[in-house]
C-alpha cells in the first residue's frame, strides 16, 4: 500500500491480483477436484444443492433457478 492517506484503484487490484495468485498456487487442485465431484454427480444424474444464510444466500439464488442455468442445482430455501 501507499503511504499517503487513502487506497487507490491501483492498490485494490494489487491486493485482488495477489489473491487470485495465492488462490492458484494453493488452492487449484482443490478446485479441480470439487469440479470433478459435482460434475460426476450430475452426470450420474444427481443434483447439487446450494444454500446460504443472510446475504450469502445470493450466492445459492445466481446457482439455482435461474433461465438458462444448470437444471440440477437447487436451492435449499
Amino acid at each position: 500500500m501507499s503511504g499517503r492517506e487513502g487506497v487507490s484503484a491501483t492498490d485494490v487490484f494489487a491486493v485482488a491480483a495477489h489473491v487470485l495468485e495465492r488462490l492458484a498456487n494453493e488452492q487449484l487442485p482443490v478446485l479441480g477436484r470439487a469440479g470433478e465431484l459435482l460434475a460426476g454427480r450430475l452426470m450420474a444424474g444427481g443434483d447439487i444443492y446450494v444454500f446460504g444464510t443472510g446475504h450469502s444466500r445470493v450466492v445459492a439464488m445466481e446457482l439455482a433457478g435461474r433461465a438458462g442455468g444448470l437444471a440440477g442445482v437447487k436451492e435449499l430455501v
